[in-house]
Parts: C-alpha cells; sequence; structure tokens
C-alpha cells in the first residue's frame, strides 16, 4: 500500500509558489506518493454557505439579512453599541475584511 499525503493549497495566498507546489507534487506521485490535494475555499464562498445553512434553520417568521457597509457610511468607525438598531435585531456577526 503506497503512503497517502493529504495537501490543503490555498489557491490564493500560494499563487506565487504554485509552480513550485505542483513540481513538488510530481516528484512525490513518481516516488509512489498517492496525493489528496484539498483547496481551500474563499472567504466570500464559505460566507455563502453559511448564509444558506442559517437560512435553512431560521423559523419562517424570522428574517435574516446580509448587510454590507459601504466606505464613507454614517456607521462606519462606530462601535456596535453606537447603531441604532431596532431593538428586536440581533447582530451574528460582524466581518472587517478578513477577520469576523
Amino acid at each position: 500500500m503506497s503512503p497517502t499525503m493529504i495537501v490543503i493549497f490555498n489557491p490564493t495566498a500560494g499563487r506565487r509558489r504554485t509552480q513550485l507546489l505542483w513540481r513538488v507534487l510530481d516528484v512525490l506521485v513518481e516516488n509512489g506518493v498517492r496525493i489528496d490535494l484539498a483547496r481551500t475555499r474563499r472567504i466570500s464562498q464559505r460566507h455563502r454557505e453559511q448564509a444558506v445553512r442559517l437560512d435553512a434553520l431560521t423559523p419562517e417568521n424570522v428574517q435574516v439579512m446580509d448587510i454590507a457597509v459601504e466606505i464613507g457610511a454614517p456607521v462606519v468607525d462606530k462601535a456596535m453599541k453606537e447603531i441604532p438598531f431596532p431593538l428586536e435585531s440581533v447582530v451574528a456577526s460582524v466581518r472587517r475584511g478578513r477577520q469576523v
């Protein structure tokens, strides 16, 4: 039984080293190593998948909204407690750049 190596590859972060990765993987395969290659997903794709999952779990009488704050909006640079959300609102997550 040949050894198996799992390689997790981020195509965005690793784009400058892609050629090196493929050369290394070719050498490993030539030497009998089985490769399982897993690509990481983009944050936007993960966010969409989580939103679909949230919608599926949410009761019909509850509305789930995804709101993007544009540059120059009145709420930019304000703390969450300073933003006048409706009383019945629940903020489930906040994403700033790549941080959730």
